[in-house]
């Protein structure tokens, strides 16, 4: 690749990011101080070893059901940055840019099309599924998996062509 590709590159992860955080903005206002924050909290291991067999949330306090990655996911990222609302958010934003960049990439080396590399994952974030991963912290994992699931492609098609083990490994573990 050359440098005035490169650049091209640079220039539409710039904008895909943009378009990201400008459809994050209105969710500062409508919705990242949902109910779910009140679970974003410390679980003991115990807590979360009963969600794999009952109830998800120890407290109670929500509806029934059988949601064990819930408990981790929130211990997870309590343990990591704690239970402020506004930086679970960005996060959340940070980690849906992440997506549409890894969709890019793997558009554009199936297409060898930077057009339809962009327009692909500029679409993607408009889609308005992703207004409910951006707004509710319990969709986290979504964008979580969508990541998981692109990288698991993105590095298997680097197996195929270029007969990395390291391609296979990493799409192994993705």
């Amino acid at each position: 690749m050359t440098t005035p590709d490169n650049y091209r590159h640079i220039v539409v992860s710039i904008v895909l990011i943009t378009v990201v955080f400008i459809l994050f903005i209105p969710s500062l206002h409508y919705g990242y101080l949902l109910e779910d924050y009140m679970y974003l909290r410390s679980y003991s291991l115990p807590e979360i070893i009963k969600s794999f067999y009952s109830h998800w949330e120890p407290t109670l306090m929500e509806t029934k059901g059988y949601r064990p990655f819930h408990s981790v996911h929130y211990a997870l990222f309590h343990c990591l940055i704690g239970g402020a609302p506004v930086a679970n958010h960005i996060l959340q934003a940070v980690l849906l840019a992440i997506s549409v960049l890894v969709l890019y990439r793997l558009t554009f080396l199936l297409t060898e099309n930077q057009w339809a590399a962009f327009w692909t994952a500029f679409i993607y974030p408009c889609l308005g599924m992703n207004a409910w991963q951006i707004s509710w912290l319990n969709h986290r994992h979504h964008i979580i998996q969508v990541i998981f699931f692109l990288l698991c492609i993105l590095y298997y098609h680097r197996y195929l062509f270029n007969r990395s083990t390291l391609g296979w490994a990493f799409s192994l573990v993705f």
